[in-house]
This record gives C-alpha cells, structure tokens and sequence, in this order.
C-alpha cells in the first residue's frame, strides 16, 4: 500500500519497513526462499541483505546436518563472504571426505582432503586413503600396483 504513494512523506520507509517485518516472520517461522525474496527486494534497508544470505545459510546448515554434503556445498557457494561460512565450508568438506573414506572410496576422499590443505588431520587421512587404496589393489589382484602403493607409504604404520 505505502508503494502505491511513494512521493508521500516518508511511504517508501514505511514500505521498506513492512516488507522487512514481513522478511523476518518468514525467516522465523523457516520459510526461507520467501524471506530470502522479500529480504532482496530492500537490500539496502537496514540489515537484509544480511538476512538474505541469513536465509540461505540457515538451510544449509540443515542439509549439513541431513548429511547432504553436496547440496549445503552449493548453498554455501552462494554466500562465500557470509559469517564462518569459510569454515563451515571446510568442516563440510572433511566430513564428506570422511563419509567417502566410510564408503571405501578412497579415490574421492584423496581428493577432498587435498583440497583441505592441512585442515585438522586430512594430511594423515590422505595417508590412510592411499593405504586404502593399496589393499583394494592387492584384494583386487594387482599385485604390482599394490606393491608400488604400499612402497609410497613406507613409514605409514598398520
């Protein structure tokens, strides 16, 4: 209603106010794509572009903890700058990397915990997915390959 009359006094404020309010009901009550529209439409009022990327953050916590690695991974990248999204990036990408190691995919698991970069203990973790890697090879038959892997990790203790 206030848009309709923007030329009048203060309309638009109070039109930006409205939509805010509306913004963060829908943040509290978890309807997050709608908060995430409204917060948009008034990026500069106030607080909403942060609670935008509040809207999007807070999903992507939840599909962390459901275990869906891949999907919090493709919100987060939406919000690089957001809070300890950073961090939360990392802590996603050592626990799939872990659910890949879980899995015997050792392949996969190297190549997140490479990405890591030290982060926590992913240089002893690509240890033990070669090591990994190395008995699929020797349960497998290729004795050869099996031997050249386990040679790579000579100081690695079984």
């Amino acid at each position: 209603m206030f848009l309709k009359i923007q030329g009048y006094l203060d309309a638009r404020e109070l039109a930006w106010e409205c939509i805010y309010q509306i913004g963060t009901k829908a943040l509290a009550d978890k309807e997050y794509e709608r908060a995430r529209e409204l917060f948009l439409q008034i990026p500069a009022y106030n607080d909403a572009a942060g609670k935008a990327s509040e809207a999007i953050y807070l999903p992507a916590i939840q599909l962390v903890k459901d275990g869906k690695f891949e999907e919090a991974l493709a919100e987060f990248a939406k919000i690089p700058e957001y809070g300890d999204v950073a961090a939360q990036v990392q802590a996603v990408k050592y626990k799939q990397a872990s659910a890949y190691m879980t899995a015997k995919e050792y392949g996969s698991a190297i190549a997140l915990y490479q990405e890591l970069d030290g982060y926590q203990d992913s240089a002893a973790r690509i240890k033990d997915a070669l090591y990994g890697l190395a008995g699929q090879a020797l349960a497998a038959g290729d004795y050869l390959s099996a031997i050249d892997q386990y040679a790579d990790l000579e100081n690695y203790s079984d």
